[in-house]
This record gives C-alpha cells, sequence and structure tokens, in this order.
C-alpha cells in the first residue's frame, strides 16, 4: 500500500507545533479543504481511541466521515484513521527537532480506497503529495504569524 510523505520545518518548539496538529477541532483552520470537525464520543481530552466527525465538500458533494486517533504520542507522533464513502485513509504527523525547531512531516495513506477513490488512485502520486505540502505550508503560516 503506497503512502504519501511531505515535510516542513516550523520555527517553534515540537510541543507548541504537536498540540496544534493534534487538535483536529483545528483542522479546518489550515487544511486545502472546507471542513468541520466535531467530536462524537462526548470526550474532551485528545487520546488514543478518540472519535470525531468530520463534514467536508468533495467535488461538490458533502460528506460526513467518521475519525479515530489511533496514535497520540506528544510531542512526535499523532495518527488518526478516517472512514469515508472513499474508504479507509490513515493520517499521520510525525515531529523531530530541527536547527530552527521542529521538522513536521505530514503522511496520508489510502489504507483501502474504495468507489470513486479507487478510480482516482492513478493520480494519487500527482495529487497527494502537492495537497499535503500545501497543508504543512498553511499549518507553518498559522503557527509561525
Amino acid at each position: 500500500m503506497p503512502s504519501y510523505t511531505a515535510g516542513i520545518d516550523i520555527d517553534l518548539p515540537p510541543e507548541q507545533v504537536f498540540a496544534y496538529v493534534s487538535d483536529l477541532l483545528r483542522h479546518g483552520d489550515w487544511t486545502g479543504d472546507k471542513v468541520t470537525i466535531e467530536r462524537s464520543d462526548g470526550g474532551s481530552e485528545v487520546a488514543v481511541g478518540a472519535q470525531y466527525r468530520s463534514r467536508n465538500q468533495l467535488i461538490g458533494t458533502a460528506n460526513l466521515d467518521a475519525i479515530e486517533v489511533t496514535q497520540y504520542g506528544p510531542p512526535w507522533r499523532f495518527t488518526f484513521d478516517v472512514v469515508s464513502r472513499a474508504g479507509l485513509f490513515r493520517n499521520a504527523f510525525e515531529l523531530s527537532p530541527s536547527s530552527t525547531g521542529t521538522r513536521l512531516t505530514k503522511m496520508l495513506v489510502p489504507v483501502k480506497p474504495k468507489g470513486l477513490a479507487l478510480v482516482l488512485r492513478p493520480i494519487f502520486p500527482l495529487v497527494i503529495p502537492r495537497s499535503l505540502s500545501g497543508d504543512l505550508r498553511r499549518i507553518k503560516a498559522r503557527l509561525e504569524a
């Protein structure tokens, strides 16, 4: 199963970057897609197993996705799975120290694509890395502002 990765250096400590990217409720602030995320399990703390619901638009169609946090390792790794009509997709952030602060790497793994995602799979290598890089640029701009 292929995975797609992009990275960027951010001039802040890992703890601050991790706090921002692991706050799923704020992902709509920087994602390239119009998305809103809300907690669906009644909890308030981010932890492995925490459940969220995402509303977004994809090619003009409204989508409701289920999100589950699968790894929460402050301040170095945050992973969550998204289940949607397009299948199961794993999203991960890895952080490491850099000379200026933090190296942030964002990964996307299409674990089990289905429907339209299967049709679009041949263009994943063209569009997903560009999308990941755009997300990282927006995260950096928000955090360094």
